[in-house]
């Protein structure tokens, strides 16, 4: 909150993955005027927080392929790609997100990705 004003939102949420409900990040945004601050980084270690103190984990969450700022931003906070599997009923774009992000990352932070990439 800035002024009276929200600047940035993230939720913590559950969703459905093979039956069973885990543990996931929503809605994870900074207003622009606000971005490059840190605030991003904040909001999210405060909903791993959560997780962390109800003792739950795995935490699951889903970015858009075309988003490089985020993925490099949850990448850093120890999240890693899927290559195949998923969760809620989001479809996996993993081999699309490695050639977007190839566009917009360095080489060696792309084939880091990969090499982290879980199942």
């Amino acid at each position: 909150v800035k002024d009276g004003q929200i600047v940035g939102v993230a939720g913590a949420m559950t969703d459905e993955r093979g039956g069973k409900t885990v543990p996931s990040v929503h809605w994870v945004g900074v207003h622009p005027d606000q971005q490059r601050r840190g605030l991003g980084r904040a909001l999210m270690a405060r909903v791993i927080n959560v997780y962390a103190r109800a003792g739950e984990k795995p935490v699951y969450l889903h970015t858009q392929s075309w988003s490089w700022a985020a993925v490099r931003l949850y990448a850093g906070m120890g999240f890693a790609l899927m290559r195949r599997d998923t969760f809620k009923d989001y479809e996996n774009q993993y081999a699309l997100a490695l050639e977007l992000l190839a566009l917009r990352l360095p080489p060696e932070e792309v084939e880091a990705l990969a090499r982290q990439s879980v199942e």
